[in-house]
């Protein structure tokens, strides 16, 4: 999971808030790191200490492997909520899980199936919590609905589920083009 500082301009690498493998449930009390520095405290302590302007939260695509919905929006839902709580002048963003290679859909784990359907039900969260929803998957799909090639990461554990450098400039550039009016 990762969440993109944003101030005035998108630039990959810049103000990364992010823990690796993170769900909605541990988001509400597992520290995390600031540009790879752990800060001790969890998203909703560092968006009270910080209180950035804008913020593009992306969460949840190992979850949908193993989570039920229901418990899934729930736990989003108090992560959202914390943070309006804490960060009341943050416009908080809610972007889209990303789509994953064919190899891993076939896998069955996490498949581009359930990927839509938890993007639904985000979609459906956001509108109820009125935060806006950037759906970045649809410029990653190729023409079957999985995430194209060049634009995941080829080695390691998770091959063809993270993004590549590609697939993240582009997802900059998607974010760009679909600006949040405040």
């Amino acid at each position: 999971m990762a969440l993109y500082y944003v101030i005035n301009k998108m630039i990959p690498g810049q103000r990364l808030w992010h823990k690796e493998g993170i769900n909605p449930e541990d988001a509400l009390s597992i520290p995390i790191y600031i540009n790879h520095i752990d800060t001790g405290k969890t998203f909703i302590e560092n968006f009270k200490e910080h209180q950035p302007s804008k913020v593009i939260m992306t969460l949840g695509t190992n979850s949908v492997s193993y989570m039920e919905k229901d418990f899934f929006i729930k736990n989003y839902k108090k992560l959202i909520m914390g943070i309006k709580e804490v960060s009341p002048k943050t416009t908080l963003i809610i972007q889209a899980i990303s789509p994953v290679a064919e190899f891993v859909d076939e896998n069955g784990k996490i498949t581009n199936d359930k990927i839509n359907k938890f993007n639904y039900y985000i979609l459906e969260m956001c509108s109820e919590l009125k935060v806006p929803f950037l759906n970045s998957a649809e410029v990653l799909k190729d023409e079957e609905g999985h995430l194209k090639e060049g634009y995941y990461e080829t080695k390691g554990g998770q091959a063809g589920i993270h993004l590549s450098r590609e697939g993240q400039r582009l997802i900059f550039e998607y974010a760009q083009n679909h600006a949040v009016i405040e």
